[in-house]
Order: C-alpha cells, then structure tokens, then sequence
C-alpha cells in the first residue's frame, strides 16, 4: 500500500503513514512513543490477565507494546479512522498479538452511526489529532458504540482504560456509567490544557464517581528514548490518572488534589519525569 512505512519500536514492527507528523514521526526517530503513559498502564495492570481498553487506539504504538508485556491480558483496541484501524489491526497481526481486539468504531454516550474524519494515508498531518469536527479533512459514516455495551462476560473484567479521544473524553463516560461506578477499573484519560473546560469536566465526572485523580504529563519522547533520546523535548500531552479504592502510585506522580486544582507548570511539579533524563 503507498504511503506507509514501518519501523522497529518496543521490539515490535509498526506500520504507519510515513507522511504522520507526530505518532509515527516519533516512533520511527525514537523507537518509542508516550513510554511514560505505557510504564504506567503496565504499573496499573500487575494481574496475569485482565482486560485493557485503549480507546483512540491509534496504529497500536501502546495497545500493541501492553499487549506483548502482558500476554494473559485481552485488549480492547478502539479506533474510530477506518484507515488507520486497518493498519491496528494489520500490525497485531504482523506481530503475532492476538491477545489484540481491534475494534473500527467510534465510542460515546449512545449506540449509532455518526460522522468521523477519515484522512487518506498519504496526508501529511497528525492523525492521532483528528477528532469530531476536525477541519479540512473528509468524514465518513461510523458506528458508535457505548463502553458499557462491551459483552457482559468481557465487562465485568475490565481492570484497566486509556482514553485519548481529542476532547470527547465526557461523551465517552456518559455512556460508562456502569463501567465507571460498579466495575471500576483505573483510567488514564487526556486532559487538554488548550481544551480546559472539556479537561476539567472529564475530572469533576471521576472525582464525583470517588476516585482518586493524579497528573500525568506524558512526553512523546523520552531523554532515555532507545534512539536519539539526546534530540527528545518536553513535547507532549497531559492526562490525568483515575485509580480506585486500593490502588497506587508511585510517590513521584503528583497527585490532583480537587476538580479546580492548577495544572503542574514546570518540572517541580512532575518529578517523575526526572526517572525518564529530564
């Protein structure tokens, strides 16, 4: 297929846009991308198995990765693009991960069809950036589906959830709602500061259901990054952590102390990044 390249990241072999100014582009110049975010999916999932849904699952730069590190786990692998899921799905395959569940659907609070872009694969652009009402780019009809309309017998076995859905975090939860207050896995979710009111309310919804909330800046590339660490900045998004009764932290990840607590401004206030050469 024209416009796609591959490259060797986590052990495993990615194939992407070549023309991806941010997942790929980071992946094929640091054999990496938001390690910070898997080390801690990994920390969240110490269990033999279990089940990890990545929503915004991208071409699997962390389904995929997860996926080999925890063979006994199934993983649940959102991707709304149809393009980019079939490259989901292809590089799952191509590493022999079948532990990997590639799902071409779009999540939020109801079940239908809606709108979604679908870039071709020789555009230069972010995918991993579009979303609902992304301009300039050509929309598709998709399904949507509602997280809690996962089948009942994989449900109730959800342990872990990463949500990087480009500001439709909210929608997502509302149609969670038995996932969020009965099952209740740990979360780690997007939170935007160029999107604060949409950030703010994705953490008003976990701090109400009882969680407990820490920041997590995740850079795209990491200092100690397997190539070119010297070249990686503090580029990057910032999420936030959602753990349950019972459930921890390393020390240095700073916690969210109330629903309008100050973003962390510096690298005082993320000291865990230190662990990664900043």
């Amino acid at each position: 297929m024209s416009g796609l390249d591959v490259t060797r990241a986590y052990d495993l072999d990615f194939r992407f846009p070549a023309s991806d100014t941010v997942v790929g582009a980071t992946l094929r110049t640091f054999g990496e991308f938001s390690r910070v975010e898997l080390d801690v999916l990994l920390h969240l999932a110490p269990q033999p198995s279990g089940v990890m849904i990545d929503a915004g699952a991208n071409i699997g730069s962390l389904a995929l990765p997860f996926a080999k590190a925890r063979p006994g786990w199934r993983v649940m692998a959102y991707e709304a693009q149809r393009w980019i899921s079939h490259l989901l799905a292809a590089n799952a395959v191509a590493n022999d991960l079948l532990n990997v569940e590639p799902i071409h659907a779009a999540l939020g609070p109801v079940e239908g069809l809606t709108d979604f872009p679908m870039a071709a694969l020789d555009a230069s652009l972010n995918f991993g950036g579009l979303g609902f009402g992304s301009p300039g780019v050509s929309n598709e009809r998709v399904r949507v589906t509602r997280l809690d309309d996962i089948p009942p017998q994989v449900h109730d076995l959800v342990r872990v959830v990463k949500m990087d859905l480009q500001g439709f975090e909210p929608e997502v939860l509302r149609g969670a709602g038995d996932l969020l207050t009965r099952v209740r896995p740990a979360w780690i979710a997007e939170a935007d500061r160029k999107q604060e009111a949409v950030a703010r309310s994705t953490i008003r919804v976990f701090f109400e259901a009882g969680y407990t909330l820490h920041w997590l800046f995740v850079p795209f590339a990491t200092r100690t990054a397997p190539r070119n660490g010297d070249q990686a900045t503090l580029t990057g998004d910032f999420n936030i952590v959602a753990l349950p009764e019972g459930m921890g932290l390393p020390a240095d990840i700073p916690r969210l102390e109330g629903p309008d607590a100050p973003f962390p401004t510096s690298l005082d206030g993320l000291p865990y990044l230190r662990r990664y050469g900043f």
